[in-house]
């Protein structure tokens, strides 16, 4: 008999409560935030405009009077070792060395490639012939890069500043 009151009380309790619920609902109310947002942009962003910016190269040769000669380059690539000299270097040899010529001019003999300069920059274009072996960036099956190697290199400096702006490898790689 006990048992039949107390299944009895709980259901009567059940329903009660399931009452309750009823009447009044319980509703989960999100906490406001105390970070205030701004409104979301109605059309694409707007970001403020950015200066453009000539480059500037690393600093390598100073000159002695106000711009670079070809002798002075040649000077200093053949008394400093690489990257930016060849001293140690008995392979490389400087075939050109031509300061004092426009940014355009350079670009010119650069094949489909553009410096980012003023047309009327002047620099000193250097010319070098020997083996040039570069490394490609590692991945899994070359984990310290692949060798690639070329036969002629340039260099380009600003002529008033003697920085180094440009260095590189001409034509295409050297057969294996």
């Amino acid at each position: 008999m006990l048992d039949l009151a107390l299944v009895v009380t709980v259901m009567v309790l059940g329903i009660f409560i399931a009452a309750q619920f009823q009447r009044h609902p319980v509703r989960a109310k999100a906490p406001a935030s105390k970070l205030k947002l701004p409104p979301l942009p109605t059309g694409p962003p707007n970001y403020p405009a950015i200066p453009i910016q000539q480059p500037v190269g690393a600093p390598a040769i100073h000159p002695a009077k106000g711009s670079l000669s070809s002798d002075e380059v040649r000077q200093f690539l053949t008394s400093n070792p690489g990257p930016v000299g060849v001293k140690g270097m008995p392979n490389i040899t400087i075939t050109r060395a031509d300061c004092g010529l426009p940014a355009s001019k350079v670009s010119n003999m650069l094949p489909g490639r553009s410096l980012g300069l003023p047309a009327g920059m002047p620099l000193c274009y250097v010319e070098l012939s020997g083996t040039f072996t570069v490394y490609t960036p590692p991945t899994p099956k070359a984990p310290h890069g692949t060798p690639v190697t070329f036969r002629n290199g340039f260099k380009v400096f600003d002529a008033k500043t003697g920085n180094v702006m440009v260095t590189g490898a001409l034509n295409q790689p050297a057969a294996p």
